[in-house]
């Protein structure tokens, strides 16, 4: 798996999002690589723009296939960079593609939130998960401008 330490929503996307409240916890495991972006919160959701633009924070996708019953399901975290280095810190020991962690949230402002991220000891993957995750085909988390950029370079490479 690849991550880079951050350097400091597309809430247009239709993504299965993780959303916590101060509080809650999700249990999963990291499926593919991370997305990492630059956006400006715009009163509604988070669009994309550059990293030095005024208002500009980094943020992140990754897919996280959780237990749901007896059946793992695919969703997507997205969020900033308090959250991303908790998990760049624990991936260093416990590679988040092989372990399954639990993410929880405390506080409920955006000033005074605080994320933590461990290895869970809840959950033990069998060789049987080991084998249904590895056929999880990860989700596009580009946002919505990055994907049309992305699709206008393929068409002009194929000319």
């Amino acid at each position: 798996m690849h991550m880079n330490r951050p350097p400091g929503k597309g809430g247009e996307n239709k993504l299965d999002l993780v959303r916590l409240k101060d509080g809650e916890s999700v249990t999963g495991i990291v499926v593919g690589d991370f997305h990492t972006y630059y956006a400006k919160f715009n009163q509604k959701y988070f669009e994309l723009s550059e990293k030095n633009q005024p208002g500009s924070k980094f943020r992140f996708r990754v897919n996280f296939a959780v237990k749901e019953g007896a059946n793992w399901i695919l969703r997507v975290i997205e969020q900033g960079g308090l959250l991303y280095e908790r998990l760049f810190d624990l991936n260093e020991e416990f590679p988040l593609d092989e372990n399954v962690i639990t993410i929880k949230r405390r506080g409920s402002s955006q000033t005074e939130t605080e994320y933590s991220a461990l290895a869970s000891r809840k959950i033990k993957l069998t060789k049987e998960d080991v084998a249904y995750l590895a056929t999880l085909a990860p989700m596009d988390l580009r946002l919505q401008g990055q994907q049309e950029a992305a699709s206008e370079l393929e068409k002009f490479n194929s000319i």
